[in-house]
């Protein structure tokens, strides 16, 4: 199949309706421009908001650049960014929440490295790539569980809701309930962020590579390795965070700039260019939220209502 390329501020009826309001935690102060509602919006953050179709003059955000790790927090109806290599100029690494706030505000946990969050029932996972532990923690973010991982990038829980880790090893490690871990699939090379499909046994790994990326569906048995099932032909450069949405694969490329839709198959049904340095993809209740390292010169979180 030839892939769809669609350019990220152009050619939208691809993409299905645009979103006319920003998220509910930004809109206050905002207006919206109804007669462009065929533009996406894009929500730029860094010293300040930068926007297509709206505007938001009373919101100015500092937010951390290079972030390795984000998830929405819905209690409080805003996000969280894992301040990985601390741009943010404070001596350990933090999980910032971006809130109605004018200012992100650190949550009361910090680390050497955080990267990968995670929401579970009743809080988080957290991954700490420099100090090799995986952590589970409340929604005030104690620490009630952890785990010894060799630079944890991701961790997350399967459809049964059993916890695994992707580390930059070469492994998926499931996170077992004693503390201990046990490896399901190895030789990896430089895997970055792995999703589940609707079975437990089914899982997608971005391979960021020595040289060229991979994007790989696996079969995870009982007892045993995991066995590679699909390999995607497309010409990954550095595929990094990917979320399993709407029956497709969705997966960020950082060095092309891209976001790609892949079917159960491998194949590619899209790809959305022009995305700067795109580093993760998450599912924001219904809408895909990407944040890209660089765009246009700054960080950005961007909402795509496909």
């Amino acid at each position: 199949l030839v892939p769809v390329r669609i350019d990220w501020c152009a050619q939208l009826a691809r993409v299905g309706e645009v979103l006319r309001e920003p998220p509910r935690f930004l809109r206050r102060g905002s207006s919206v421009d109804d007669t462009r509602t065929k533009m996406l919006l894009l929500i730029l953050l860094s010293l300040s908001i930068s926007v297509h179709a709206a505007t938001f003059s009373d919101f100015r955000f500092v937010t951390p650049t290079g972030a390795h790790g984000m998830e929405i927090d819905t209690q409080h109806e805003g996000l969280l960014l894992a301040d990985t290599f601390r741009s943010m100029g404070t001596e350990d690494s933090r999980i910032y929440r971006l809130t109605e706030s004018p200012a992100p505000r650190a949550t009361g946990y910090s680390g050497q490295g955080i990267s990968g969050i995670s929401a579970v029932p009743g809080g988080y996972l957290v991954c700490d790539l420099n100090a090799s532990r995986v952590i589970q923690v409340t929604s005030s973010f104690e620490v009630i569980r952890e785990w010894s991982v060799s630079h944890p990038w991701n961790a997350k829980v399967d459809q049964n809701g059993t916890p695994y880790a992707i580390t930059h090893e070469g492994e998926l490690v499931r996170l077992l309930p004693s503390g201990k871990t046990r490896t399901v699939i190895s030789g990896l090379d430089a895997p970055f962020d792995f999703a589940f499909t609707h079975q437990s046994d089914e899982v997608w790994i971005s391979e960021q590579g020595k040289g060229l990326g991979a994007v790989s569906g696996w079969k995870i048995p009982p007892r045993g390795n995991g066995i590679r099932q699909i390999s995607s032909n497309y010409p990954w450069a550095n595929p990094e965070g990917m979320v399993f949405f709407q029956d497709s694969i969705w997966v960020v490329d950082a060095e092309r700039g891209e976001l790609v839709e892949m079917g159960s198959d491998g194949s590619v049904e899209s790809v959305f260019q022009g995305l700067g340095i795109p580093i993760l993809v998450k599912n924001d209740r219904g809408r895909l939220l990407v944040y890209s390292n660089q765009y246009r010169g700054r960080a950005a979180l961007l909402w795509l209502s496909p």
